[in-house]
């Protein structure tokens, strides 16, 4: 499927679980959020959304109530929490829930739920947007291709993530799919 049209149909399930199932709504009720990474960009290639909630005082028992109600509207048949703060794996710091559910068309979504402080929620929103400014329509085009071509590969998110394929693309005018290849070997020393 050409990676454009792809990353619309993953695009509309995720709003279909954020509006039509009211995951942000009930998310709303625990501090301003911010859905980031490749939703924001719509740069979308596999079914995974980024989620930040803002709120300097959530503690883990509300952490956890917000987990219950996630769990009654995804249905998810694995959810992980994690205390961030604590395990420091270069992640935001704060309260997390992984969600994996097939509520969509029993297509498995990876939906990443972080609380975290107003400092951290400014800082990576505006990174967020930043980067979204500086991504042009026919850059748009070339990461799409080159996302979609690397998205099934074993090595991606052990690896090869999105950052380095937007990297490529906007500071080191990659413009194809070889090209990235070349960029990987050459960059990070990974060759497929």
């Amino acid at each position: 499927m050409e990676a454009k049209k792809k990353s619309e149909e993953i695009f509309n399930e995720a709003n279909k679980i954020l509006y039509d199932m009211n995951l942000l709504d009930t998310l709303e009720k625990f501090g301003e959020v911010f859905i980031t990474g490749s939703y924001f960009l719509n740069l979308m290639t596999w079914r995974d959304l980024d989620i930040y909630i803002k709120n300097d005082y959530i503690d883990k028992q509300t952490f956890c109530a917000l987990g219950v109600q996630i769990a009654s509207i995804l249905n998810p048949h694995k959810m992980n929490y994690r205390d961030e703060t604590i395990l420091k794996r270069g992640l935001p710091d704060g309260l997390y829930w992984g969600v994996y559910t097939d509520i969509i068309h029993a297509n498995t979504w990876k939906i990443d739920i972080f609380a975290i402080s107003s400092s951290i929620f400014q800082k990576t929103s505006n990174e967020a947007k930043q980067l979204k400014e500086k991504i042009s329509k026919e850059m748009r085009k070339i990461i799409l291709e080159i996302k979609q071509y690397y998205c099934h590969s074993p090595l991606y998110r052990r690896g090869i993530y999105s950052v380095d394929i937007y990297k490529a693309v906007i500071d080191d005018k990659v413009r194809s799919i070889e090209e990235f290849g070349i960029w990987l070997k050459e960059k990070k020393n990974i060759g497929l």
